[in-house]
């Protein structure tokens, strides 16, 4: 499809935490399996590790 094309090159312009976050969610939201909290607890999960290892 047209609109992943163009949504995944715009993915891969983030930086790379942000790409993977975007990725992340994408391939989740494609697949159908989770539901929205249980997506937004995998987002939160994700972004807290990223912040402790930046802090590190």
């Amino acid at each position: 499809m047209r609109i992943n094309k163009d949504l995944n090159e715009k993915i891969e312009g983030f930086s790379g935490d942000l790409s993977y976050l975007a990725k992340l969610l994408l391939k989740e939201v494609e697949a159908g399996k989770k539901s929205n909290t249980q997506i937004e607890a995998m987002l939160r999960e994700e972004i807290r590790e990223i912040v402790m290892e930046d802090e590190a």
